[in-house]
């Protein structure tokens, strides 16, 4: 019993004891940028009065750190792309730190503060501002313009509306007709590495645009050209209304998305509608609209299970000086896949896609309605780590049309007529060291003809002919980590089918914090396309023999975010290359509103634009 006394005593004088003792003394804080998002990953040095380190650590996914130190002098904050910081803490005060970051260099394509800043009003213009990316506009009422890859599809790549596919199967008019000025916040833009999954068009790479008013609870432009938005968003749910109206041509749009979790599950739907209409002349004219509705679901236990339904319609009528064009097509697309949970997953996925149309024009041209079903089944696996990030996968497609021209008179044959084809792929980016980089692209890639383009000429086979691409593709690059981020690259794609040729290249870019407040980004590419038309068929888009396109891009922005930015571009207009500057200033006169004002050549017309943005 004594001793079971004297045990109990021991224990509370130990816990006594180590209670009375102080804490040991943290440094904690935040790190953020300039533009108020987190950094993760940062080196914290604790620094003692000889500027030795006597404690360090790495700030967390939410940009919080914490040190253990008891005499620190100093607190040193070093990350990628950032200008380093020392700061003498207060013991007594937790840190927040904001460290300026060239996020010029560190970001591959515009952000969304680009986006806000830049003078271009249209969604293809700020896609052709990443490197090697082709924007090849049309002054006529159609096509319209079109986004490429490297230039590697004179018909555009595909083009992804907040993960809903923009695909007008009857002629390939431009994806951008009915967008609203202003409207995308974010863009991107895959190369044709990722092209095996998505099909048909993604040949000249996928480019994505979002309008969704994330972490903002309202946005609000007027300006010269009459642009109205207005929006809301929070962790559930989002929309956005959108309304433009300049001298020719007058769009609105109206898009809605709703998040729900339930533990490892979640569902998602997007709903969007859009209209517009161009008048550049009282001789010419254009009516368009396009909407769309996305059911989605995921699970992630043992592994993660996914599906998607997308129903779209679009349509378009074009007036040339009395002679009228009009098509009117709807999809709809089912996609289901697994993946595992592991440092290298593998996928497994199913799709269908059927889409049907009517196209007509005025004759000898015939009135088309037909459709075009794809089913496809994909498999891959995705890796990524220190020294390497690659992405293998191999799809394999099952193609059948049917209908054809209404004329009875008018094709021997238009019975249906279905192919199958698999198309390889491997992306893969190699890391020597922390500053090199290599990426290497084969790629199988494809691309059917348009309803027109099968259609549009008698007699129609009844077999199925497209373009089928064998694409090599090198990119190497490097970074400094800090202030410069530089890249070469080379292709030569070779096509067979409805074209025979090759399509080859070569480009250069640079982005260059030049110091605080001034950065550069810069790219040039030429590109050269033999492809010749080898069997008959109507196309909207021709290629380009010989095309250098690029752009020298000058940024200023201060610590009060007063920003200034002035481009030089050389683009494609009406498949010639085009020379022209474009310019804009962003300055804050309030808390939560900037005075913006902008001057950009688009077709060949120069048009200003001023006005106040808000943002709340």
């Amino acid at each position: 019993m004594k001793g079971w006394i004297l045990g109990a005593l021991l224990w509370a004088l130990v816990q006594a004891v180590a209670q009375a003792q102080p804490a040991t003394p943290l440094i904690v804080g935040s790190l953020r940028d300039q533009s108020g998002a987190p950094i993760s990953g940062a080196r914290v040095r604790a620094l003692d009065a000889r500027g030795s380190t006597i404690a360090s650590a790495q700030s967390g996914d939410d940009g919080t750190f914490a040190l253990t130190a008891s005499a620190a002098a100093a607190v040193r904050v070093e990350c990628d792309y950032c200008l380093p910081m020392t700061l003498h803490p207060d013991p007594a005060q937790p840190l927040a730190i904001v460290v300026h970051r060239f996020l010029a260099v560190m970001q591959r394509e515009p952000s969304r503060s680009d986006i806000a800043a830049l003078p271009y009003t249209h969604a293809e213009s700020v896609l052709s501002l990443k490197p090697y990316t082709v924007l090849d506009e049309s002054r006529s009422i159609v096509p319209g313009s079109y986004v490429s890859d490297r230039g590697l599809a004179a018909g555009g790549g595909l083009l992804l509306d907040g993960g809903i596919p923009v695909y007008d199967v009857t002629a390939n008019q431009s994806p951008f007709i009915s967008l609203p000025s202003r409207a995308a916040q974010t863009v991107s833009l895959n190369d044709a590495g990722f092209a095996f999954r998505y099909g048909d068009h993604a040949d000249g790479g996928i480019a994505g645009f979002d309008t969704q008013n994330q972490n903002r609870n309202a946005l609000a432009i007027v300006g010269s050209d009459r642009i109205l938005q207005a929006g809301s968003s929070s962790p559930n749910f989002s929309s956005g209304v959108f309304f433009s109206n300049d001298e020719f041509e007058t769009r609105q749009r109206f898009n809605s998305t709703l998040n729900l979790f339930s533990g490892t599950t979640s569902f998602g739907a997007t709903i969007l509608t859009e209209r517009g209409s161009f008048a550049p002349d009282q001789f010419s004219n254009l009516a368009s609209s396009f909407s769309a509705l996305r059911l989605s679901a995921e699970r992630t236990q043992a592994q993660r299970l996914y599906g998607q339904l997308i129903l779209d319609r679009g349509s378009y009528g074009a007036n040339f000086s009395g002679s009228e064009t009009s098509a009117d097509w709807n999809d709809i697309n089912a996609r289901a896949g697994v993946e595992s949970i592991s440092a290298a997953p593998i996928f497994l996925e199913a799709s269908f896609h059927r889409a049907s149309g009517v196209w007509s024009a005025p004759a000898p041209l015939p009135t088309i309605d037909g459709s075009l079903t794809q089913t496809q089944l994909s498999a891959g696996i995705t890796s990524h780590s220190t020294q390497s990030d690659f992405l293998a996968g191999v799809s394999a497609f099952g193609i059948a049309y049917n209908g054809g021209p209404t004329q009875f008179d008018y094709a021997v044959n238009t019975s249906p007529a279905a192919t199958s084809l698999v198309t390889p792929s491997l992306d893969y980016r190699w890391h020597a060291g922390s500053h090199w980089s290599l990426d290497s692209v084969i790629a199988s890639t494809f691309r059917l003809p348009t309803f027109l383009g099968r259609y549009g000429m008698a007699p129609v086979a009844d077999v199925v002919s497209y373009d089928r691409n064998a694409l090599f593709q090198e990119t190497i690059e490097y970074t400094d980590l800090s202030r410069v981020r530089a890249s070469l690259t080379a292709y030569r794609e070779r096509t067979n089918g409805l074209d025979n040729g090759v399509v080859s290249g070569a480009g250069a870019s640079l982005a260059w914090g030049l110091s605080a407040h001034w950065s550069l980004r810069t790219w040039f590419l030429r590109d050269t396309d033999t492809t010749v038309q080898a069997m008959p068929y109507v196309q909207t888009a021709s290629p380009v023999p010989v095309a250098s396109v690029g752009s020298i891009w000058l940024t200023y922005e201060n610590e009060s975010y007063v920003r200034a930015d002035l481009i030089f571009r050389r683009d494609l207009v009406d498949d010639v290359g085009f020379n022209h500057f474009d310019g804009s200033l962003f300055v804050p006169i309030g808390a939560n509103s900037h005075l913006f004002i902008g001057s950009e050549v688009r077709q060949k017309r120069r048009s200003f634009d001023f006005g106040l943005r808000f943002d709340r």
